[in-house]
């Protein structure tokens, strides 16, 4: 029989016959971290339809306010790159932490879902389909269920 090791808890023993904490760690990623594979995933897809289907040209030909930009698709390729390395190295510093991990995902689905919006609207101000709006209209309902969804049942729940 082992031998328990004081602890705070007093003599806590984990299954496999360890004092608590000197066992197997725990896994490095959440259930609720998990949920970043379909959300950076759908990101990346709208992302490359943005730059596939030459975004900033397409702004300069049906934006008055865009007329005049020098904007390129070599520019727009750095900053999604930023900025998905950026939202990368939080997500997996936070991932561990369930609720950070949870505020940093609703935060992030709550932009796409604002973004996908104005994909729509500015697609029918233009009279013509902005670069990005096909994988909105796609990925609206997925990000919004993503949103509502409990991770913690399985992500099949609406939740608060």
């Amino acid at each position: 029989m082992p031998r328990a090791a004081p602890t705070g808890d007093a003599f806590l023993i984990t299954e496999q016959g360890m004092p608590r904490g000197t066992g197997p760690r725990a896994p490095v990623s959440s259930r609720i971290a998990l949920r970043w594979v379909p959300i950076f995933t759908l990101f990346e897809l709208h992302n490359l339809e943005e730059l596939l289907l030459d975004m900033p040209a397409w702004g300069r030909q049906h934006l008055p306010w865009l007329r005049d930009s020098r904007l390129g698709v070599g520019t727009m390729v750095i900053a999604i790159a930023l900025l998905s390395a950026v939202l990368f190295l939080v997500a997996w510093r936070i991932r561990q932490d369930d609720s950070r991990t949870r505020w940093l995902q609703r935060l992030f689905l709550g932009v796409m879902l604002a973004v996908f919006g104005w994909h729509i609207a500015i697609s029918l101000w233009a009279g013509s389909l902005q670069p990005g709006v096909r994988t909105a209209v796609l990925f609206l309902p997925v990000y919004a269920w993503l949103l509502r969804a409990r991770p913690d049942t399985g992500g099949d729940t609406p939740g608060r």
